[in-house]
């Protein structure tokens, strides 16, 4: 994938990576009803970012698969009709995180982008939410003007 953000002199698409594979990983370690309702809800918002940011990048290469597959994943996780989405839907939706997360950065710069993230949410005042929604948060003002 040939994805490259930046923005104010900071690589977006690392930080998209470390929300992938945090969202990725949130959906895999779930164990119980209300764990699958949160990271739903997380990767949910995660994929409504990345559309949002994909969509303001009209020169994006990949933008097009951004966007598709931000809808596939809404498609598969948003079933109001259901009480909790389907494990197969799940482990896709982990799945596509865990990969683009490598397509995105390599493990030097996912482990670094990581550090780097981590350090900042501690400074942010880690103890007030998790790290995920805040990564989200961070994402999804990047999207906006």
């Amino acid at each position: 994938m040939n994805v490259q953000w930046t923005r104010h002199d900071r690589r977006l698409d690392v930080d998209l990576a470390v929300a992938l594979q945090a969202c990725g990983q949130a959906l895999i370690r779930a164990t119980s009803a209300g764990q699958l309702d949160e990271a739903v809800v997380l990767n949910l918002r995660l994929w409504r970012s990345i559309r949002a940011l994909a969509g303001r990048c009209a020169s994006l290469g990949d933008r097009d698969v951004l966007v598709d597959t931000a809808d596939h994943v809404a498609g598969l996780l948003a079933v109001e009709a259901l009480p909790c989405p389907d494990p197969r839907d799940v482990a896709f939706v982990a799945g596509r995180n865990l990969s683009l997360a490598g397509d995105l950065a390599g493990p030097i710069a996912l482990q670094s982008g990581r550090d780097r993230l981590l350090a900042e949410w501690a400074a942010d005042g880690a103890a007030k939410r998790r790290f995920e929604p805040w990564v989200i948060e961070r994402l999804a003002c990047a999207a906006c003007p």
